[in-house]
């Protein structure tokens, strides 16, 4: 199985929209392990870790599974900050 850091039109996010840091926000105010969110996610413990530490970001469907056993929208797990403008004119 091959993991791509791009988007495409088979469901991939992108590490880009991909929020790790509150994927791992959202496990560690359950207080559970990784292992423990993989099981409530039906995934492998070591998906967890690799979209914890930013090594690769869910396809679309593990990230509804990611989402579903935080109890949260998936767009929770997703980044919402637009770039600053370049020039930094308003």
């Amino acid at each position: 199985m091959t993991y791509r850091r791009d988007t495409d039109l088979r469901g991939v996010t992108t590490l880009r929209d991909f929020d790790r840091a509150r994927l791992r926000q959202l496990r560690d105010e359950r207080e559970w392990t990784q292992e423990q969110l993989a099981e409530r996610a039906r995934l492998h413990s070591q998906q967890v870790s690799d979209y914890e530490r930013g090594h690769r970001a869910p396809s679309t469907q593990n990230l509804a599974s990611l989402a579903k056993a935080l109890g949260v929208a998936m767009e929770a797990l997703l980044t919402t900050e637009e770039e600053p403008a370049a020039n930094g004119a308003a």
